[in-house]
């Protein structure tokens, strides 16, 4: 796939966002992060302000899995720069990357401005809005008062708000008390 698309780019034709997308995708999954990185050099000089949220997002990842902080603080810079709000996975990333670099003021500043205070969950079959920081407390009141492990704590937590049955980063996120 890659040479057909490197080819067809070289062409001139299919220089669609979903083909960068994809390209960049596959060359995060081949480890090829120096051909990512010209790739996005070229997306970025060629295409300055119709950059999507998934592109961006899409780069973050592929730095994030090669641990390079100091290249997703760069992409968040360009991101900033364009005008483009990240998601909340995003948002973690970038926040993540400024923790590694030892940036924790930068890194709060990020959760502040980016992360939503509410979090949509479903609870007996309804669409429920909860403030994430009232489920924090929740889980810190339940953590002193019952005198519970963390691991208990986390379990309540996930199957009465989160449901998800996995490691949930928003709740670690807003509970920055308790080392997950």
């Amino acid at each position: 796939m890659l040479f057909v698309a490197k080819w067809m780019l070289s062409k001139g034709q299919g220089a669609t966002m979903a083909t960068y997308d994809s390209l960049l995708l596959a060359f995060d999954m081949d480890q090829r992060v120096d051909e990512a990185e010209m790739l996005w050099n070229m997306i970025l000089h060629t295409h300055t302000r119709s950059i999507s949220k998934q592109l961006f997002s899409r780069m973050i990842s592929l730095y994030d899995h090669h641990s390079m902080p100091e290249k997703i603080i760069q992409v968040f810079a360009d991101m900033e720069e364009v005008g483009v709000k990240p998601d909340e996975d995003t948002v973690r990333k970038i926040a993540r990357a400024f923790q590694t670099l030892g940036q924790a003021d930068k890194r709060k500043l990020v959760l502040n401005k980016y992360l939503s205070k509410w979090k949509y969950i479903h609870f007996n079959g309804e669409r429920v809005r909860v403030d994430v920081s009232a489920v924090a407390e929740l889980l810190l009141v339940i953590a002193s008062v019952c005198s519970v492990t963390r691991f208990v704590v986390v379990f309540i937590c996930l199957g009465r708000f989160g449901g998800s049955g996995g490691r949930s980063s928003w709740l670690q996120d807003s509970c920055p008390v308790l080392p997950f």
